[in-house]
């Protein structure tokens, strides 16, 4: 098991996480409506593995549930712990599009058809529950251990063969599916002591160096919300798709090599560690709120309102000078989010029955 000093570590990368979901978030809603955000600098350096990164930590912690627990009670708390606050929180953001926004609902079909849509949101949550689920079955559920990897190909080929409609998220379960299963195998081969490794040696060094030349050539139809990941039926053909995918891959590695390695760095100065951890690891500590919370606040609220106030404006302010609004405005305001959306779950956590119901916590 991981020591506490490293448990810090890891609240400290979910953290850091959590606030580039955040940030990129700010920026992407900052553009109210307009598609330019996808090539803003700063959004391309923290969409080329801000999800990986979250996948692979995921994974990696993971496996020590799959130590601890066997395979029903592992599946019970994936529903407590994930499935129940999807759906809590996908009723009442249905209900907060059919306040707040004009849809048409002519039907009792048309309404089914709305839910259906409203309960697969979240999409994380449930690539979340998808995965770990199915690698669950495979780990605890096998008696030969020396074959695991073939029930782990196994995953992935089932990942690509469920269509859509009973597999919810699938294009994101293929793309991150690597990544955590990654961070569990990692967890299982001593990880720590390898990334304390990769750390302590020259390559880290490797990974300051290629992500960011990598992040030049990451574009707006290398997003996998653009091009996809299927290159059967891509619009840009099997050969351009294929070097996507792999292409998307590999930055997603690079930029969590990257990342990690230059936490584990600071993480060994007792001052900045602690720093790091005031500003980022008890945020570390309830990612699954933030993240749902976020939703509400950024998309539901500051999106639409932002958008409006835009259109009436005829102009942007936010946006009049990319420097400061990339360097200042935007990590400020995803500071300042977050810190509203930390006092709202504490707010929460005092009323047990309103967290219990919310959150199931």
């Amino acid at each position: 098991m991981y020591t506490k000093t490293r448990s810090e570590e890891l609240d400290i990368s979910k953290g850091i996480a959590i606030f580039l979901v955040v940030w990129g978030h700010i920026i992407q809603y900052s553009f109210a409506g307009k598609e330019e955000f996808y090539e803003n600098i700063i959004f391309r350096l923290i969409y080329g593995f801000h999800m990986p990164l979250f996948m692979i930590i995921s994974g990696y912690l993971f496996f020590y549930s799959c130590e601890k627990y066997d395979l029903k009670r592992i599946v019970k708390k994936q529903f407590k712990n994930i499935i129940y606050p999807l759906f809590i929180w996908n009723i009442i953001f249905l209900g907060s599009k059919l306040l707040y926004r004009k849809i048409e609902i002519n039907s009792f079909g048309d309404f089914l058809g709305l839910l259906n849509v409203s309960l697969r949101d979240l999409w994380f949550l449930w690539s979340i529950f998808i995965i770990s689920i199915l690698i669950a079955v495979v780990h605890l559920g096998g008696n030969n251990k020396d074959r695991l990897w073939i029930g782990y190909i196994l995953i992935f080929v089932i990942l690509i063969a469920l269509p859509d409609k009973i597999q919810p998220s699938k294009t994101m379960n293929i793309w991150l599916y690597p990544y955590f299963l990654t961070g569990f195998i990692f967890a299982g081969t001593g990880g720590n002591v390898l990334r304390e490794r990769i750390a302590k040696y020259k390559i880290k060094y490797g990974f300051i160096i290629i992500y960011p030349i990598l992040i030049h050539y990451f574009h707006f139809r290398d997003y996998i919300y653009i091009s996809k990941i299927n290159p059967f039926c891509s619009e840009y053909g099997f050969k351009n798709q294929v070097s996507i995918d792999i292409f998307r891959w590999i930055l997603g590695y690079t930029g969590i090599g990257f990342m990690m390695a230059l936490i584990y760095k600071l993480s060994q100065i007792t001052n900045i560690k602690k720093f790091l951890y005031l500003l980022f690891g008890r945020l570390g500590k309830i990612t699954l709120q933030i993240y749902i919370l976020q939703r509400l606040l950024l998309e539901e609220i500051f999106g639409v309102v932002w958008k409006k106030l835009v259109s009436k404006l005829g102009k942007n302010p936010l946006l009049h000078n990319m420097g400061l609004f990339n360097i200042v405005l935007s990590p400020v305001m995803a500071m300042v989010s977050l810190f509203a959306i930390y006092i709202i779950v504490l707010l929460i956590k005092r009323h047990n029955k309103w967290n219990k119901f919310l959150f199931n916590k």
